[in-house]
């Protein structure tokens, strides 16, 4: 029986590190897809890990996107989740050209938790588009929202302090006790999860999503950490309130880049409901067909050979 979406297009893809997008692409490839990549820029010459995308670009206009969409099955946006408007517009042109499914950019923590807004505004505005995307259901417009919590590896492999370890200074910055669990997923889950959606689309449609690889505490990756360098890293402590007043005052002062780091940590140790969902990530695993284990400490290996050739 063939499949019903067969056709990807993925947003957002302008440089072959910080982004989600070159993974994506490498994963809907590997599962047979056969995939375009829209870019407002040239990407990297490592941007796109396959030969076999096609890459155009595109000034995100509405004519050029609803262009660019026709004859594509699903959308794949992963541009900054906060540009609400620009993903409105890619909706719109989506609708336009008669896409069948829209994945949005979430791949975080678990926007679909009503009421937990104060946790951070990304949920405000992840919410948002999803809640427009309902709207566009009766319009033949089908979608699905991933939520997989951080992508540990790559915080990891990020630096700028994320989760509080700092692989490359061997620092570390406990978070109130470091025992607070959260949910998180490696690349490698987020695109399986992101491939296996499209090849269940009924199964998939019009509903949240959730996976994960671990469920961790700050102490339990610290010491995984340790282990595989066998070193001991330098600790201090901060509260999680004093790092969210800090986070929102940088933002407030347009030190995005300081501002967005520490943010992310507070939504990261914030615990349940939105940083906390293992059980729907058994649920969510088991719809996709996703049952393969991940070794931790070999997840660290593969950030620490990442940064080695960095």
């Amino acid at each position: 029986m063939p499949q019903e979406i067969n056709n990807v297009v993925v947003l957002g893809i302008m440089k072959a590190t910080g982004n989600l997008g070159p993974y994506i692409v490498s994963g809907l490839v590997t599962a047979g897809f056969r995939v375009t990549v829209l870019s407002r820029n040239q990407p990297d010459s490592n941007a796109v890990i396959s030969a076999a995308a096609e890459v155009l670009q595109s000034d995100y206009t509405y004519p050029s996107l609803v262009e660019a969409f026709k004859s594509q099955d699903a959308v794949i946006s992963t541009i900054a989740t906060m540009n609400v408007q620009q993903q409105v517009r890619i909706i719109d042109a989506a609708v336009a050209a008669k896409v069948k499914r829209f994945i949005p950019s979430d791949f975080g923590s678990d926007s679909s938790v009503e009421g937990e807004e104060h946790v951070t505004g990304f949920l405000k505005d992840k919410q948002e588009v999803v809640r427009y995307l309902r709207t566009k259901e009766a319009d033949g417009l089908s979608w699905t929202s991933l939520c997989t919590g951080p992508w540990v590896d790559w915080l990891l492999e990020e630096g700028h302090g994320l989760l509080g370890i700092d692989i490359r200074s061997k620092t570390a910055t406990i978070i109130d006790s470091g025992n607070q669990e959260f949910t998180t997923s490696t690349m490698p889950m987020v695109t399986k999860a992101t491939a296996s959606i499209l090849l269940r689309p009924e199964e998939t449609k019009n509903k949240y999503v959730h996976v994960d690889s671990f469920t961790l505490t700050q102490n339990l990756l610290l010491e995984a950490v340790e282990r595989v360098m066998r070193t001991k890293f330098s600790r201090e402590k901060t509260s999680r309130e004093d790092l969210l007043a800090l986070a929102t005052k940088h933002l407030e002062e347009g030190d995005y880049d300081n501002g967005y780091y520490e943010m992310v940590n507070t939504v990261v140790y914030s615990g349940p409901p939105v940083s906390l969902f293992p059980g729907r990530a058994i649920q969510g695993k088991k719809l996709l067909g996703l049952v393969e284990a991940e070794d931790l400490d070999e997840v660290v290996k593969g950030v620490l050979a990442k940064i080695e050739k960095s």
